[in-house]
């Protein structure tokens, strides 16, 4: 069996709290934990992307000390408040999980592992990029909602994270411009490190709606309407180093079909999972699938 190095694998948000939602709580081992989720706001020119980071952590490591990462959490919890400029850095998960009627939704998030507040002061450039070493597997044209080429390539990859688990990268696009150049330097079954852009935001544009009804009197001025027209939620390749090429960084064929054959059971243990839940016990109300993401638990954290 081909050994699968852990890639490179790093996010960093620059931004506003826009919400806190973490709770502590015991694990069904009976150990005590903290989770959640923190929404930034990261405003960009034209463009408001709001970046949900997840938020886990057990309050004792294995060797009985207090886990630093669980009391940062906390003063999070206790501390800060919405619109606190703070810097986050963490990694990209996958989440993945069958909904009630059978099909597989699988998403990357973003999983935070150090919060900062931002002083008054100190430099504030609101940023949301991901550095990612990952394996290229293929592109394509994007099509639009008309099926028409948008102008950007779809590009399917994936990186390797802590013992062995695949991490495929959803919904990555290049600029059609970047996307000449990177096909000419990445093939598929390249290797190398890339930066990503973290997009999540609303495409808005101003309802101007003409009123030729007299007003009669008073202050005449108007308060302007926006409709959405699109919801944009991707991870756009923005640059990259050139592919691996050393003898020791870059993924061998080998370790690619291992990490395919690791990727198909990490599907097959979470179908049987899907199955069990769902199988009926009889009679009377059985218990759904839920509809949720699969969420982080201590055996999917190294002991920090």
């Amino acid at each position: 069996m081909a050994e699968l190095r852990e890639m490179i694998n790093n996010v960093e948000i620059v931004g506003t709290i826009k919400n806190i939602n973490l709770r502590t709580g015991v694990s069904s081992a009976g150990k005590d934990y903290i989770g959640g989720k923190v929404d930034v706001e990261v405003r960009e020119k034209d463009k408001i992307n709001v970046i949900t980071v997840r938020v886990f952590s057990l309050k004792l490591k294995r060797d009985g000390n207090e886990n630093g990462l669980y009391k940062g959490y906390k003063t999070v919890m206790d501390e800060y408040r919405e619109g606190d400029k703070v810097r986050v850095t963490g990694s990209l998960r996958l989440e993945e999980y069958y909904t009630q009627q059978g099909s597989l939704t699988s998403y990357n998030s973003v999983s935070a592992l150090f919060f900062n507040r931002i002083d008054e002061g100190q430099d504030f450039k609101p940023k949301a990029l991901a550095t990612i070493e990952m394996v290229v597997e293929g592109f394509e044209q994007e099509l639009d909602k008309e099926q028409l080429p948008s102008g950007r390539l779809e590009v399917e990859g994936f990186t390797v994270g802590y013992n062995g688990t695949i991490i495929p990268l959803r919904n990555m696009v290049i600029s059609e411009q970047l996307g000449e150049t990177f096909k000419s330097m990445y093939y598929p079954g390249t290797t190398g490190k890339i930066t990503l852009k973290i997009n999540n935001y609303a495409e808005v544009e101003e309802d101007e709606q003409q009123d030729e009804t007299p007003t009669g009197f008073g202050s005449t001025e108007r308060v302007e309407s926006n409709v959405v027209v699109n919801y944009v939620n991707n991870l756009e390749i923005i640059g990259g180093d050139l592919p691996y090429n050393d003898g020791v960084r870059e993924y061998t064929p080998e370790m690619i079909e291992q990490a395919k054959k690791n990727r198909a059971l990490a599907v097959q243990e979470l179908q049987q999972q899907n199955m069990a839940a769902s199988t009926p016990t009889g009679f009377g109300s059985s218990t759904p699938v839920t509809n949720k993401p699969v969420t982080i638990t201590e055996d999917d954290l190294p002991d920090f």
